[in-house]
């Protein structure tokens, strides 16, 4: 949805895809909806009464205001699970938020099975690259992430 997300007591995740993973080919609906199945399927044995909104409407205002496509939704159509994507050099990033109390006081077995389900369809990353990584994210979150003038600049407006 593009909409600015409230961090506090949600649970979030990030998954990254490297441009040649099979999912990086699918557009960006059906790679979100791919995530949002697994999740779904990892959720199913809980008793936790999950769907997914099917109506694909865009509205402005904080992401979990109004569900888009694909979002995970309760029986009362309030939005629990959603994420955005930013495809960059050929690979996607997907930040994925669930905003559930139930969700985030069941155990987290339901986690391994969303990465185990999730790993069937990326390959892992090599050690080498993993580290690169790290140490890129260390260097842009002291450079860049970690300043104040960086996080008062930013083109969102809250209030």
């Amino acid at each position: 949805g593009g909409g600015l997300v409230e961090h506090g007591e949600d649970i979030t995740f990030c998954l990254t895809l490297s441009p040649d993973s099979q999912p990086v080919s699918m557009s960006t609906s059906e790679r979100y909806h791919w995530i949002h199945e697994v999740l779904f399927d990892s959720l199913k044995s809980t008793d936790i009464d999950l769907s997914f909104e099917v109506t694909d409407q865009k509205s402005p205002g904080p992401c979990f205001s109004n569900p888009v496509k694909w979002d995970l939704v309760d029986n009362h159509g309030n939005k629990l699970i959603g994420g955005a994507q930013r495809k960059s050099r050929g690979g996607v990033i997907h930040q994925g938020s669930i905003q559930s109390k139930e969700i985030r006081d069941l155990k987290l077995s339901w986690v391994d099975d969303f990465s185990k389900r999730l790993s069937e369809e990326v390959n892992n990353l090599s050690r080498n690259l993993i580290e690169e990584i790290e140490n890129n994210s260390d260097s842009l979150s002291i450079s860049k992430y970690g300043q104040i003038a960086w996080n008062q600049n930013r083109k969102f407006n809250i209030g």
